[in-house]
């Protein structure tokens, strides 16, 4: 779903047992994935990829996600089940575990950014015309 939205890399990391997160990187599709991954390494592996200047964003739910949650430049972190330090550190969080509402997150954020970029023109250029209309 997010790869036809234009997401190019996916990256699995995980502090389960690498058999588990081996078998899940390949039926998710997964590039790149590490396990036993501790929630230091997963906030420096944040940090690599952000040095890279990619833009990174985590989805997590537990306490040793929370980290790398708030050095993500967008943190997603499920409610349902998460704990309250992944739900603090994180930018956005979901109501429940439906991953499918992240497209519908994405889509939304260009949209509001759009209207954004549209009204902060039209206050500039109101700025500028203001005088040349008083004439």
């Amino acid at each position: 779903m997010l790869r036809t939205d234009g997401i190019k890399e996916f990256h699995l990391l995980s502090g389960d047992v690498e058999p588990a997160v081996s078998q899940i990187a390949k039926r998710l599709g997964f590039e790149t994935y590490r396990a036993a991954v501790s929630p230091l390494e997963k906030a420096e592996y944040v940090e690599v990829l952000k040095d890279l200047h990619q833009l990174v964003a985590v989805l997590g739910y537990g306490v040793n996600d929370a980290l790398a949650l708030a050095k993500a430049q967008v943190g997603i972190a499920m409610r349902s089940g998460g704990a309250e330090a992944a739900l603090v550190a994180a930018d956005i969080t979901l109501a429940d575990n439906d991953l499918q509402k992240l497209l519908f997150v994405r889509q939304l954020s260009r949209q509001t950014r759009q209207v954004i970029e549209q009204n902060y023109w039209i206050a500039v250029s109101t700025i500028f015309l203001e005088p040349c209309l008083l004439w």
